[in-house]
């Protein structure tokens, strides 16, 4: 019997090796799991020879077996299997870990879960031979639930297979593994596997010392819990009769009982089965709360089932019960639109206007937030009508101060609106913020509530009623962009009165941009154009502040008027104030631009300083319109181009707050050039760079600063010239003959006959002590120099005088006034020795000081001029590099010094004869190092570091005679001093002095226009005012005409102010610049083509305008969010749960078709556990 078995694994162990060996086709294994286990074994009895295992030439090891799979699944099915005995034997005598590792885990079919479920009860007898299979009787299936064989014998109602399982010790009380946990009994009451459960809770009725109809699951359900959810009443009487408690709660989850569970299905018929076999568990059950704190009767209620209703209302049911959510029967039922089911609660004395504990809301409430129709219930009617008191509570307001009339207005619910006016709620009742219905629909954009109110004569009443911040409805709908709303309420007669802020509706649509809410007031009432507030804010301030910039632009398309409010603010203050980019270009792009512009303001002096400050882009689309480009008629090539400089050249009335050289706050009038200034201290290059700036500053430059600061350098250089020359010759004439005369008493002094022997000496006494020497007698130039000097001195007070303290946080100031110190202190020096016939220590040294700093400062005055300003201003910027480097590298330096200092103080004489050969007389002298002293080791690091190293004299030659006492440590130093100092401090200047010379280079045309406005702003100061006056009377516009030619001096003037660095606008050069440039108004003629793009653009963006306000209110309409005014007291709109929010008609039919699904419930069999729970 055995031998087929064994002929069979042998035939297995030689596939699975060439399986293993061979993995090019995985899928030739996969008809294995095609079939099911019965036929994988059926395959091994075959009494085919080894054709079907061995391998063909394409070692295909199975390639017979696909053949044989419908045959085998055709001869072994479920009635075939029970005639051959020979296989039923043969698959006994498999293990079970065999079989597992026989079968792919995607398959089901473990041969006793098998044989229960297709009632192959031979089969099971065979398996269960098998001590084995005995041992995993309660094995479980690959399902996700992990059930057992007698689970799967409960669920198909396979009685006989139960019995076989348990009389082999299978477990009945094995849970599945799945979240519930369900026993046997469970299995077969959700089944309504009735003989399953019949034997079980009959016959077995416990193991283990548990009873089976106590059996719960992991949630704590009881079999007749599960026995209700499969609807069989057969069931459900069954466990009921043999004592299955219907008062048991599950101890998790929804923690129902099976009376709730029954009402959640609709079943009546199951209720009165429950109320007469256990009628006290019954009544008791009728009072347990669910998780969600709902009794049976709130079950019942949300399914609108009168008979249900009714039923548990006659057996004890209390109506007045309130859920987790304080929601009484009545009240679940109008929320949900059981209307039927209400109206048998009222019939049982209920009170219709009972309110919940949470939010103190009653019927009228919840049925207007999820949208029902009280008039669906005409006894809830009937009793309001017959009691006033009733009337009156219906008007109640709930814990946040709305009326259910409220709620179902700011919800949009027309039905539940018109249902609670015909059930008796007043239209006009206010709130604790003294807002009507009227006020919500309008704040929300209710349009057919609004319509519904308005056709009533009593909503006609409350049409201007004022809200607790005087508000009326037509504020609200302005307020939130409610168009439609808007026109119907002016239509009706609405008007706009001030709020409790005096500003209108005119105002507040104005602060929000609705554009056609402004055109719709303005019709009915023009007065509101201009009206004011309580601050003196016109509804043009209030665009301006909120950056409304269609309002703005609109509001001056009607001419409103440019007024100042309470602050002495304009509406362009405003705009600038905030930033409001959008309302200030509406104010740039209107036809009373100029005079927006140009108005004083209170906080910058000039509207133009705080555009520069805070809106510098819209400052460029100011400067565009300043430049206007006309076209002759008949000449189409010929133009002319005006430059309009007012916005540049403000008044010379206009102040701003400052403080004085002192710091002490003061108002002071702007200087001329305070614009540009003021863009150049901001970093404004690209308002600099606009054509209307560089022709400001090239016509300031033409009309003084071209001769102001020429004279100043002339000034300069006068004076430097005079002083090299007074020097030189003082040397030439005073010093040098001191000199020789010094040296000739010294050598006197300390030789004997050398003075009177020798011939050199002798001409050197002739020319120290010759009585007709020359003296210094050029008066005139040092005359000239000292009023140079006091021109100079003069300026640079003006300078300090206009600054003030300022002046002394400028570095190179100091150099200025150490060269005037320098120079006066030569020349007080000079002037005494001269009429002293001496010659003073100090003399010569001022005059080198003075002479060095005088050329050194010229570089200040080479600013002004183009490409010399630019390489002044890289010589500074990297003389600034080298001062912060050099204080870095001061380390190192010092450092070094020491070292030296330490380790070559002196040389010594080498302990060497062949020194000696080469140097029979040595001298002393070579023995002396310039690191002798810590003064001059610093002197000769500093030499060494620039390049001076010496390297032969102080250290090779030294090193290789034996003449340094450390010779190692004295080579590491002067190695390492190489790779620090002169190499790595080098690099690092020689790179920082590249990237700062190619940032200036890349930004020489800003820093040139910076240069060019401190110029003249500098000059400026100095400048009478009477002067300054009449150059902005001459600098009010410049016009240019194409053809015009420009003379020598305006060429030699741009030569000396640009320096090549980029070509100025000027004429014939000014038309390629506004071509380039953007700006809506700097041409006054376009080409026709340009003007019908211009057109055919202006229209989409206004189309595109009006669809974004569309959408704007549609996205208001959709988010339904609260106004400023009631976030202190909560917001009743969104404070109830879910189940309590509006629900649309779509909902209300679904729910529909769902309890018409409850109604028809079918009645269920042999279902698997995994359908009941999925329904």
């Amino acid at each position: 019997m055995f031998g087929p078995i064994r002929k069979h694994l042998r035939k297995r162990e030689h596939s699975d090796k060439l399986a293993r060996s061979d993995e090019r086709d995985p899928s030739l294994l996969k008809p294995l799991a095609d079939v099911s286990l019965v036929d994988a074994a059926s395959a091994g009895l075959e009494d085919q020879e080894s054709d079907n295992f061995k391998a063909d030439k394409n070692s295909r090891p199975f390639r017979h077996f696909k053949e044989q799979n419908g045959k085998l699944q055709g001869r072994f099915s479920p009635d075939g299997i029970t005639k051959n005995a020979r296989f039923n034997d043969v698959l006994a005598s498999f293990t079970p870990d065999y079989v597992t590792h026989l079968l792919p885990r995607s398959t089901t079919a473990y041969p006793l879960h098998y044989a229960v479920r297709n009632f192959n009860t031979p089969l099971l007898e065979s398996l269960l031979k098998n001590e084995e299979w005995v041992k995993s009787i309660d094995c479980r299936g690959s399902e996700r639930r992990g059930e057992t064989p007698l689970h799967v014998a409960a669920e198909v109602n396979n009685l006989d297979a139960l019995k076989i399982l348990l009389a082999h010790g299978a477990n009945p009380l094995i849970r599945q593994t799945d979240y519930q946990g369900l026993q046997v009994v469970h299995v077969a009451a959700a089944c309504a596997a009735y003989e399953v459960l019949k034997y079980m809770v009959v016959d077995l009725v416990f193991y283990a010392s548990v009873a089976f109809t106590q059996a719960t699951d992991l949630e704590g359900g009881t079999a007749v819990q599960w026995a209700v959810f499969s609807a069989n009443i057969r069931c459900v009487r069954l466990l009921l009769e043999r004592g299955c408690a219907i008062d048991r709660q599950s101890t998790k989850g929804w923690k129902s009982t099976p009376v709730h569970s029954a009402c959640i299905g609709g079943s009546l018929e199951m209720l009165k089965l429950m109320a007469n076999i256990r009628p006290e568990e019954f009544r008791h059950a009728l009072k347990i709360k669910d998780a969600e704190g709902s009794t049976p009767l709130h079950r019942a209620c949300i399914l609108d089932r009168g008979d249900l209703v009714e039923f548990l209302l006659d057996h004890g049911a209390s109506p007045y019960e309130l859920d987790n959510e304080s929601r009484s029967v009545i009240i679940l039922s109008a929320i949900r639109e059981a209307w039927q089911s209400a109206a048998i609660c009222l019939k049982w004395g209920v009170d219709p206007l009972v309110c919940d504990r949470k939010y103190q809301r009653h019927v009228g409430h919840h049925a207007a937030m999820a949208g029902s129709d009280p008039t669906s219930c005409p006894p809830l009617i009937r009793i309001i009508d017959a009691n006033p008191k009733l009337r009156k509570k219906l008007d109640a307001e709930d814990m946040f101060g709305y009326t259910c009339l409220q709620y179902a207005a700011g919800y949009g619910h027309v039905a539940t609106f018109v249902g609670l006016l015909q059930t008796g709620a007043d239209i006009s009742v206010r709130n604790q913020k003294d807002k009507t219905a009227l006020h919500y629909a309008a704040k929300y954009g209710q349009l057919e509530i609004v319509r519904t109110i308005l056709d009533r004569p009593d909503g006609l009443a409350i049409l201007n009623y004022f809200d607790h911040r005087d508000r009326t409805a037509l504020h609200l709908a302005c307020s939130y962009g409610h168009f439609e709303i808007v026109e119907l309420l002016l239509f009706k007669g609405s008007f706009p009165f001030r709020n409790d802020l005096g500003k209108t509706p005119f105002h507040v649509a104005a602060s929000k941009n609705h554009k056609t809410i402004l055109e719709s007031i303005v019709t009915y009432f023009a007065l509101v154009l201009n009206a004011k507030d309580k601050d003196g804010n016109t509804a043009l301030h209030d665009a301006a502040a909120n950056d409304a910039g269609e309002a703005v632009r609109y509001l001056l398309s009607l001419d409103a008027k440019i007024t100042q409010n309470a602050d002495n603010q304009t509406p362009m203050d405003l705009a600038v104030a905030n930033s409001n980019e959008n309302a200030a270009i509406a104010f740039i792009t209107s036809p009373q631009w100029k005079q927006t512009v140009m108005t004083p303001s209170v906080k910058y002096g000039n509207v133009v300083l705080g555009l520069i400050s805070h809106l510098p882009d819209v400052m460029s689309l100011c400067l565009d319109r300043c430049v206007t480009k006309t076209y002759d008629s008949a000449k189409p090539d010929d133009f002319q181009i005006c430059y309009d400089f007012e916005v540049l050249h403000p008044s010379s009335d206009v102040t701003v707050q400052s403080n004085d050289c002192w710091g002490r706050a003061t108002k002071r009038q702007i200087g001329p050039s305070h614009t540009m200034k003021l863009m150049a201290v901001y970093g404004r290059v690209e308002l600099l760079a606009h054509p209307l700036c560089t022709c400001f500053l090239e016509r300031k430059w033409i009309k003084y600063g071209m001769y102001c600061a020429g004279f100043s350098m002339l000034c300069n250089l006068v004076f430097v010239c005079l002083l090299s020359y007074v020097v030189i010759t003082a040397v030439e004439t005073e010093l040098r003959p001191h000199l020789l005369k010094k040296s000739f008493v010294n050598v006197a002094y300390h030789t004997s006959n050398l003075t009177d022997t020798s011939p050199a000496f002798q001409a050197l006494y002739q020319q120290a002590f010759h009585p007709e020497r020359p003296r210094f007698e050029d008066a005139p130039s040092l005359i000239i120099m000292m009023i140079a000097l006091a021109l100079i001195v003069v300026k640079e007070m003006a300078e300090v005088r206009s600054e003030g303290l300022k002046y002394f946080k400028t570095l190179m100031n100091y150099s200025q006034l150490l060269m005037f110190g320098s120079c006066l202190a030569f020349l007080v020096c000079f002037y005494i020795d001269f009429y002293n016939h001496s010659i003073n220590d100090w003399t010569f040294q001022f005059a080198a000081v003075a002479i060095f700093l005088a050329w050194f400062n010229l570089f200040r005055f080479c600013r002004p001029f183009g490409t010399f300003g630019v390489y002044s201003f890289m010589f500074f910027s990297i003389l600034k590099t080298l001062i912060q480097v050099s204080f870095f590298f001061f380390l190192l330096t010092a450092g070094f010094t020491a070292a030296f200092c330490t380790l070559q103080q002196t040389r010594v004489f080498p302990n060497n004869t062949e020194y000696y050969a080469y140097n029979p007389e040595p001298d002393p002298s070579v023995l002396r190092t310039p690191f002798s002293t810590v003064y001059t080791s610093a002197l000769q690091i500093g030499a060494m570091t620039i390049g001076d190293l010496e390297s032969h004299d102080m250290f090779i030659s030294p090193f290789m005679n034996g003449m340094f006492e450390y010779p190692v440590i004295s080579f590491m130093f002067y190695a390492v001093f190489l790779i620090l100092m002169p190499i790595l401090l080098n690099n690092l200047l020689t790179g920082l002095a590249i990237g700062d010379m190619a940032a200036i280079q890349a930004n020489a045309l800003s820093l040139r226009l910076v240069m060019q406005v401190y110029l003249h702003e500098s000059l400026e100061r100095v400048l009478p005012s009477r002067l300054l006056n009449k150059l902005r009377k001459d600098m009010q516009e410049y016009k240019v005409h194409s053809k015009a030619k420009s003379h020598f001096k305006s060429r030699l003037a741009r030569w000396l102010q640009s320096g090549g660095i980029t070509e100025p606008t000027l004429p014939g050069r000014i038309d390629n610049d506004l071509e380039l440039a953007d700006g809506p108004s700097r041409t006054a003629r376009e080409p026709p083509s340009t003007e019908k793009l211009h057109r055919k653009l202006q229209q989409l963006e206004n189309s595109f305008l009006e669809q974004t306000n569309m959408l704007v209110q549609v996205l208001q309409r959709l988010d339904k969010m609260t106004a400023n005014d009631d976030a202190f007291a909560g917001n009743g709109f969104y404070t109830s749960s879910l189940s309590e929010r509006a629900r649309r008609r779509g909902e209300r039919i679904e729910e529909d078709r769902r309890h018409a699904e409850r109604l028809n419930f079918p009645q269920r069999s042999r279902h698997s556990v995994s359908q009941v729970i999925d329904e």
